[in-house]
C-alpha cells in the first residue's frame, strides 16, 4: 500500500526525493512501531 501511494505520488509530482523520503519516513515509522 506504501509503496503504491508512493507510486502514485511520484507520478503526480514527478519528485523522486519526496518519495524517497516518504519512503525513509515510512521505513522509521515501521521500526519505531517494531520497537513498541
Amino acid at each position: 500500500m506504501l509503496k503504491a501511494f508512493s507510486c502514485v505520488v511520484s507520478q503526480e509530482k514527478g519528485t523522486p526525493f519526496f518519495v524517497s523520503s516518504f519512503n525513509g519516513a515510512a521505513m522509521v515509522l515501521k521500526s519505531f512501531t517494531k520497537w513498541r
